[in-house]
């Protein structure tokens, strides 16, 4: 898996730091991510994802980063997702949502609340 990073890696570089400061968001390249097994790392095989555990996952965004940290922070937290999904959602929830998240036709991310100075995250 991690070498299916290297590959992905060297087509993103040239481009990040005009992604970063025209706010470009790259759902192409996130797709083909996805078609390297990056959209559901975490995610059972049943619904087309990796399977792999934390460890391995590691590995592969470590390789990710050193092409691009924006995009890798985002994978990270599609991923965190589709694992919460995966993991916690019913099985109806699971087999409706996650075929789309782990190829990234659908996109997942959250966001943290801070009433009170305090981190929730919704």
């Amino acid at each position: 898996m991690a070498d299916k990073a290297n590959l992905l890696v060297y087509g993103v570089p040239l481009h990040t730091y005009r992604w970063d400061f025209e706010g470009h968001f790259p759902v192409d390249k996130l797709r083909a991510a996805a078609e390297l097994g990056f959209g559901g790392i975490y995610v059972k095989e049943d619904v087309g994802g990796c399977g792999m555990g934390r460890l391995d996952a590691a590995v592969v965004f470590e390789a990710l980063s050193y092409g691009d940290v924006s995009v890798t922070a985002y994978l990270t937290i599609h991923n965190m997702v589709c694992y919460m999904l995966d993991a916690f959602g019913s099985e109806e929830q699971r087999q409706k949502y996650l075929p789309g998240l782990v190829t990234m036709d659908k996109l997942a991310s959250y966001c943290l609340t801070e009433p009170g100075w305090f981190r929730v995250p919704v």
